[in-house]
């Protein structure tokens, strides 16, 4: 079975798409060394900016039950193909607490923090 990059990042109209746009260009670096799949799993995303994620080339998820946590999220994500790696890139609160941060790393081999501002939340 493959492995796959997960990249967890959101872009809406109130928090912009500084964060994807980051995303993207990592991963389409990625891609020139990474044999696995790459996925952008996003609770909001702006409707253009999901359509140029998979005219990439990469697969795109859409957090579509308000009630799952972002570990259940994301453990639904690597169930189906074990991830490599785990790349946060956002404000939610709740990815950057400690027992989260726990159960993540159980989720994956690698687990990558690129954004947090305390003042942001």
């Amino acid at each position: 079975m493959s492995e796959s990059v997960i990249f967890r990042t959101d872009a809406d109209a109130s928090i912009g798409a500084g964060h994807t746009i980051r995303c993207l260009t990592v991963a389409s670096a990625l891609r020139k060394r990474f044999i696995g799949e790459i996925h952008f799993l996003a609770r909001s995303m702006h409707p253009a900016l999901r359509e140029h994620i998979r005219a990439q080339g990469f697969r795109f998820t859409l957090i579509s039950n308000p009630v799952w946590s972002e570990v259940e999220a994301l453990d639904r994500a690597t169930s189906s193909m074990p991830a490599h790696a785990i790349v946060l890139d956002s404000y939610i609160p709740e990815l950057w607490e400690p027992s989260c941060q726990r159960k993540l790393r159980g989720l994956c081999e690698k687990l990558i923090g690129v954004a947090f501002d305390a003042d942001k939340q």
